[in-house]
């Protein structure tokens, strides 16, 4: 998995440089997940998300094609809460409730019901 904030430079490339090239062959697997958080900023304005998820998309084919690796891009629109209840969005625009995000008593994984 590759994490990237949608700031960051490396966002157009790090998901074949670092995931596809870097990451995957060191795991020795073929899938990788690549994040980008998208934080509604001046210079990243909604109307760029759309077109900046389908050229990940489109890089996550070539790839695939060109390398044999899997890689599924997810964008994750990340806004200032407007209240105390928060709520994240994904590029599928499903809402996750913090409410349905539990703690397992077992570990520090998260679980969504």
């Amino acid at each position: 998995m590759e994490i990237k904030g949608s700031w960051h430079t490396a966002v157009s490339t790090a998901q074949r440089d670092q995931l596809a090239n870097r990451y995957l062959p060191a795991e020795t697997t073929d899938a990788g997940v690549y994040v980008v958080g998208w934080y509604p900023i001046d210079l990243w304005s909604s109307s760029a998300l759309c077109p900046f998820l389908e050229s990940l998309r489109s890089q996550a084919g070539k790839i695939f094609e060109e390398l044999g690796r899997r890689t599924l891009p997810y964008v994750l629109t990340i806004t200032r809460a407007a209240s105390s209840q928060c709520t994240v969005m994904n590029a599928a625009r499903r809402v996750i409730n913090p409410a349905d995000v539990h703690q397992e008593s077992t570990g520090s994984r998260r679980v969504v019901r």
